[in-house]
């Protein structure tokens, strides 16, 4: 590991000297991976355009994150190798006081007094992960660190470039890759000062778990989001922040909504346009799930979701941007990919609202008709949902069905028997349905109607049976 350290100092120095830790080469390609989106090919203008570097486009004047020195104990701390924790790591740190060994999860204090230099330190990745690297700095215009991270090719003896971070001064350095095994080295330098100088402090993750959408940590890694589609992603470190960039085709009045976010955790959207402007953004918690952006222009948008307190890499949350706007909705995926809705009054498939109505006719040796009618007193709850194949009385069936829970509907019931001219009919009131509760509605995903309810009198009288599976 001496032998190592030693190799890399040196490998570090020429790459200094012929400027290599420069992002220029890889602003080209960072430039080249945006343009793979076909949207991004017709802009003429906006922030896609600047010269920017490899950590992206974050002007001056707009912190995208509050700085918070508490998030650094919001994570599970992970140790590197035994052999990466002995007696020699001191001797060698003070050999060369460039180059030192650092664990995941170990805060790091980076004091650097002239501009230019540079401090540098291994980590090793014992198991493929997400790589994140935060770093927080002094909030001083006249104070600019950069953060870099390479991997080393023992094959090869070099330095891979994996990322980097090169934001204007006063605004803090993020990187986030996924990498195989192997030695990583974390380079911290103080590309320019004009005050006097402070130190920065700067932290590693390794997440096992990502989501596919990973990383996207950065602007220049934001992943496309086609609107009213449901997405779900994860956050897998206190640190991760999730970038996607979409674009807007019809100026309206928009609703951003983010649902199942773990348990304690508080999650929040901000939404950027094309120039980096903020445009809107919220905290987001189970009571109030979603916020009103307001007239948005047609253009490209920037989503940067994150978390200010807690996360769980284990849950998905769901988030989506759309202009059927309600109070608090909750968005579901049937087992076809359609997108469903649930508002206080309505249910939507695919931003289309389901006809709720329902009507049951039959006229040969008797008649029986049977009608559901909403109201403007109808309710849906929106906390019961479920879908699958649905097969019921009189041989209803579908393939791909809902089944949720409106109450404020009236119901009537009319049966003729045209042999003996015995007959029922009843009448029951929206009002009525209130006080009684909330009753199932099948609905066909496909046509967006309902299909059967268990007011059925075949359900009810015949106890016939309703299967959604």
């Amino acid at each position: 590991m001496k032998n190592l350290k030693r190799r890399i100092s040196v490998l570090l120095t020429l790459l200094l000297i012929f400027g290599v830790f420069s992002f220029t080469s890889n602003r080209i390609h960072a430039q080249d991976n945006l343009k793979d989106y076909n949207f991004v090919k017709q802009l003429n203008s906006g922030f896609y355009q600047e010269d920017y570097t490899v950590a992206g486009l974050i002007k001056e004047k707009i912190n995208l994150k509050e700085k918070n020195t508490q998030r650094t104990v919001m994570y599970s701390t992970r140790s590197v190798r035994d052999e990466m924790k002995t007696d020699n790591t001191e001797i060698a740190s003070e050999e060369n006081q460039n180059t030192k060994i650092i664990n995941f999860g170990e805060v790091i204090t980076s004091n650097i007094t002239t501009a230019g230099q540079l401090q540098v330190y291994l980590l090793e990745q014992t198991q493929k992960g997400k790589i994140t690297v935060y770093m927080d700095v002094p909030n001083d215009a006249g104070i600019n660190y950069d953060l870099y991270l390479y991997r080393y090719n023992s094959q090869t003896d070099q330095l891979e470039f994996v990322d980097g971070s090169g934001n204007p001064a006063a605004n803090y350095e993020q990187l986030s890759s996924i990498c195989e095994p192997g030695v990583y080295v974390v380079g911290v330098m103080l590309k320019d000062l004009t005050t006097n100088p402070a130190p920065c402090a700067f932290i590693a993750t390794n997440s096992t778990k990502y989501s596919q959408y990973e990383p996207n940590d950065k602007i220049n890694q934001a992943k496309e989001y086609e609107m009213e589609t449901l997405l779900k992603d994860s956050i897998d470190n206190p640190f991760d922040e999730d970038y996607y960039v979409t674009r807007i085709t019809n100026q309206a009045d928009y609703q951003i909504v983010l649902q199942n976010a773990p348990e304690g955790a508080k999650y929040y959207v901000q939404l950027f346009d094309s120039s980096l402007n903020f445009v809107s953004g919220a905290y987001i918690e189970p009571q109030n799930n979603n916020f009103k952006t307001g007239t948005l222009q047609q253009g490209v948008y920037l989503i940067k979701i994150a978390s200010s307190q807690g996360y769980d890499e284990n849950t998905e949350y769901e988030f989506i941007i759309t202009d059927k706007i309600s109070n608090n909705p909750v968005f579901k995926t049937t087992k076809s990919g359609k997108i469903v809705q649930l508002t206080d009054k309505a249910v939507y498939i695919n931003g289309k609202q389901a006809d709720m109505n329902w009507r049951y006719r039959y006229s040969i040796n008797y008649t029986r008709n049977q009608e559901v009618d909403t109201s403007p007193m109808t309710m849906i709850n929106k906390s019961f949902y479920k879908n699958g194949t649905y097969r019921g009385p009189q041989n209803v069936k579908s393939d791909d069905c809902i089944e949720v829970k409106m109450t404020g509907f009236s119901y009537m019931y009319f049966h003729n028997n045209l042999n003996t001219g015995e007959y029922e009919f009843y009448y029951i009131k929206p009002s009525e349905m209130i006080a009684s509760g909330y009753y199932s509605f099948y609905v066909d995903v496909n046509t967006g109607k309902a299909i059967d309810t268990e007011w059925n009198w075949y359900a009810r009288k015949l106890q016939m049976p309703q299967d959604l599976k």
